[in-house]
C-alpha cells in the first residue's frame, strides 16, 4: 500500500504539518509513504488544458502510483491555497490515466479561524472527479480548541487502515 501526503501548509512546525507527520507515522504501520511538502517544490499553476506530457512531473508520477492520498491544508480566505489548487491542476493532463483505478482521499483541514467547508468542497469534488473517493472519517478539520478537536487526532492515527480496507475493497471489486 502506497501513501501520498499532500502538506500545503508552508509552517513546518504548525498544526497542519503536525497532522500530516501524525498520518505519515500512522500509514507507515500500513505500507509505504512519500510526503511533500508543496511549498518546497511548488507545481506550475496552470496554464489551460495541457495534453498529457511524454515526461510526467514529480506530482504527477506520484499521484499515479499512489494508492491512497491524504492531504493537510490551511483554509486561505475560505478557500483552498493557491499552491494546492496548482497541485490539483498539475494533474489535468494526467485525468485520463487517474480514471483507471480508484483510489481512496482523506483530508485534514486546520481551521482556528473557520473557513474548512470553503477547501473541504473544492478538494473532495475535484478529486472525486479524478476517480478518488473520500473514506469513512476522511474528512477532518481542526480548530485548534485541544478539548473541542481531540477526536480529530484519533480519526488521523486511524484513516490509513480505513484507507487500506477501502483500497483492497477496490481490487475486490473492480468496475
Amino acid at each position: 500500500m502506497k501513501f501520498l501526503i499532500i502538506n500545503a501548509s508552508p509552517n513546518k512546525r504548525g498544526m497542519t504539518s503536525k497532522f500530516c507527520r501524525t498520518f505519515a507515522k500512522a500509514a507507515k504501520k500500513v505500507g509505504e509513504v512519500k510526503q511533500f511538502d508543496l511549498h518546497d517544490a511548488p507545481p506550475s499553476f496552470c496554464k489551460g488544458s495541457k495534453p498529457r506530457p511524454k515526461k510526467l512531473s514529480l506530482y504527477q508520477k506520484e499521484t499515479l502510483d499512489c494508492d491512497a492520498l491524504f492531504i493537510g491544508t490551511p483554509p486561505y480566505w475560505f478557500s483552498a491555497p493557491s499552491i494546492l489548487k496548482a497541485y490539483i491542476e498539475d494533474l489535468d493532463p494526467i485525468e485520463n490515466d487517474l480514471w483507471k483505478r480508484p483510489r481512496p482521499l482523506g483530508m485534514c483541514i486546520y481551521a482556528p479561524e473557520g473557513g474548512e467547508l470553503g477547501v473541504a468542497g473544492p478538494i473532495a469534488l475535484a478529486f472525486n472527479h479524478l476517480k478518488f473517493s473520500l473514506v469513512e472519517w476522511g474528512y477532518i478539520f481542526n480548530r485548534g480548541i485541544k478539548k473541542d478537536d481531540s477526536w480529530s487526532w484519533d480519526d488521523i492515527k486511524g484513516m490509513p487502515k480505513r484507507m487500506e480496507r477501502i483500497s483492497r475493497a477496490y481490487k475486490m471489486y473492480p468496475d
